[in-house]
């Protein structure tokens, strides 16, 4: 009886996991594994990412634990997916008062565990450089029409100063969680197998299929395009606007990558994420990926 949360971050393939899963449900199911991603756990037959949050309710929560309960009754594996469960990256969400990266997922998980099955829980998570992290963060709001510029988003935070391992330890301190398996984004295309590996009973992983991409970013040229016309009417729908940008300046034509940190911090991004990862690696209840 296994119970397996993959836990995102954003901008880290999830989707793309997620996208891949889902395909598969029906093979999944034959197998005795259950997969529940977001096309499940934002819906009110299991409000669950509702429930964890700050105005979830009662009845959210119940709903919820109710659905996960008479799933486990049927199925010996319960994979969960949903980047949403440690937090979200709008602006106020993505950092708390002390610079940690998801400042409430630790409350969030520990509710979470209380409306889970009673199984041993083992937790998934992707890391990234957190210049590329943040700026692909960003993109995400620009895309909903929340932000505009960097700066803003950023709030005075360091692009450079995401700490993983931080977030990490707080995951595994919970009670209930057994292990962390870690593996780096930017090794997610090699890893992918043996992710699948990870999450899934022997002989699954090569039955999965591998969806086009989801979720690409906003282009450097769609940016600039954006924040031209923002910048000449100020009343403008900055949703509608990005949805324009990404339609006249798609990354699949070849458009170049939204890059808005200096070389300069990109390299100490790179440093000061190697440094972390290394610690990330030593502590206790992580199982690293490697390629």
């Amino acid at each position: 009886m296994v119970l397996t949360l993959h836990l995102g971050a954003h901008k880290t393939a999830t989707t793309h996991l997620q996208a891949s899963l889902r395909a598969a449900n029906g093979v999944l199911r034959e197998r005795g594994v259950h997969f529940a991603g977001p096309t499940i756990l934002r819906t009110q037959r299991c409000p669950l990412t509702l429930a964890l949050s700050e105005s979830g309710t009662e009845r959210q929560a119940e709903r919820a634990r109710r659905h996960l309960a008479d799933v486990a009754e049927i199925y010996p594996e319960l994979l969960i997916s949903d980047e949403n469960i440690i937090g979200g990256t709008r602006r106020g969400y993505l950092f708390g008062r002390r610079g940690q990266i998801y400042p409430q997922a630790a409350p969030r998980l520990r509710k979470l565990l209380t409306l889970l099955p009673n199984r041993p829980v083992d937790a998934v998570l992707s890391v990234r450089d957190p210049a590329s992290f943040l700026t692909s963060a960003f993109s995400l709001q620009l895309n909903r029409g929340m932000e505009l510029e960097l700066d803003g988003y950023l709030n005075g935070r360091d692009p450079t100063a995401v700490d993983w391992t931080d977030l990490a330890a707080r995951i595994l301190s919970l009670p209930g969680i057994r292990r962390l398996t870690v593996w780096r984004y930017e090794d997610y295309r090699a890893l992918r197998p043996r992710i699948l590996s990870e999450l899934l009973p022997p002989g699954v992983a090569p039955l999965i299929p591998d969806p086009r991409p989801v979720n690409v970013g906003m282009s450097r040229q769609g940016y600039d395009w954006l924040t031209g016309r923002a910048m000449q009417d100020a009343e403008a729908d900055l949703r509608e606007l990005a949805g324009q940008a990404r339609t006249r300046f798609p990354r699949s034509a070849g458009h170049d990558p939204l890059v808005l940190l200096g070389h300069a911090q990109r390299r100490l991004s790179a440093r000061r994420y190697a440094q972390d990862v290394a610690r990330l690696r030593e502590l206790p209840g992580v199982i690293f990926l490697d390629p």
